[in-house]
């Protein structure tokens, strides 16, 4: 509910003869802020002394802008000094913008000197705002009946041609499953390299280095020694990199590797010790030939079944 708040605006007086009149007329539009649609309460009233006016004639005002719903007959107080007479109407703003409503007009004549009088109002603005009419003004909807999707299936398959019409739907579901993406699975990451595939890479990269032609000679043995023990040691489960060529050759035996192979990784590892050891200068096709068997060495263990290790 709109609290209500009468903002009467005071017309003034109008002097006849040269006396003051003891008629006052004022006017008020409530609300004085609203929206299209909204309702608005037009209301005058017109205040004189008990007995000093008979009747008042009054010309209704101009609603331009505004619709008019109803509007009530004159009421009429007496409270003993004082008489009031009230108009009011109802109306709804039809435009937007400051929309003026009068004035409003009342004449009668003075019961003293029976002269015809005349009294008007000024202006009553309303600002009206566009938007939704007062929620108010529209009935309640009723609540929206939602069918049931199990007795839509049910009468499709009673009637005439239902079957059909199910078939149709389902292959329409299906199609559209069938559009979806499939989901897309991570690849397993790449499995490690192998001590046999570290080694070999290893040995490639040290024959590009083309040590031996350098002079390097024992730069070269130490680092083909290092390799063959470093595989030689993840192949089959034990430290390496420190053990002396016998060492090696019995964990080869502790592990089960066939006596020719252990033959071949003395003969590889000692001709890496020949030069380090003995100050022996072997010729470039020795030191190719030792580089080379390292390579079958490792080439022939990938498949050597033994107690330990990996490949």
């Amino acid at each position: 509910m709109r609290r209500w708040a009468w903002l009467w605006l005071m017309a003034g007086s109008v002097a006849a003869h040269g006396q003051k009149l003891d008629v006052t007329l004022t006017a008020a539009a409530n609300p004085a802020d609203c929206r299209v649609g909204d309702r608005v309460i037009f209301a005058v009233r017109a205040t004189a002394p008990t007995g000093a006016v008979a009747s008042f004639e009054a010309t209704p005002p101009d609603f331009h802008g505004f619709e008019l719903v109803t509007a009530g007959e004159p009421i009429d107080t007496n409270d003993g000094p004082t008489t009031r007479t009230e108009w009011s109407w109802e109306l709804r703003p039809t435009a937007t913008g400051e929309l003026l409503i009068g004035p409003f007009t009342v004449t009668w004549n003075d019961a003293r000197d029976g002269q015809a009088r005349t009294l008007s109002t000024e202006r009553v603005s309303v600002r009206v705002r566009p938007g939704v009419p007062n929620d108010d003004l529209r009935p309640a909807k009723p609540p929206l009946e939602l069918p049931d999707p199990w007795e839509a299936w049910r009468l499709a398959g009673e009637g005439v041609g239902g079957a059909a019409l199910v078939t149709l739907l389902l292959a329409l579901i299906l199609r559209r499953a069938g559009r979806r993406p499939a989901p897309q699975v991570e690849p397993p990451p790449p499995p490690p390299p192998t001590p046999a595939a570290l080694a070999l890479a290893a040995l490639a990269a040290l024959e590009a280095e083309r040590l031996p032609e350098q002079g390097l000679i024992d730069v070269y043995h130490v680092r083909l020694s290092q390799v063959v023990r470093d595989y030689l040691g993840a192949r089959y489960g034990f430290h390496a990199p420190e053990s002396t060529t016998s060492e090696i050759a019995a964990r080869l035996d502790d592990a089960g590797v066939a006596a020719e192979l252990v033959s071949l990784t003395r003969q590889v590892l000692y001709g890496c010790d020949l030069e380090k050891f003995a100050a022996y200068q072997p010729g470039l096709p020795e030191m190719a030939e030792v580089l080379a068997r390292a390579r079958t060495l490792i080439a022939r263990t990938l498949n050597e079944r033994s107690t330990g290790g990996t490949p």
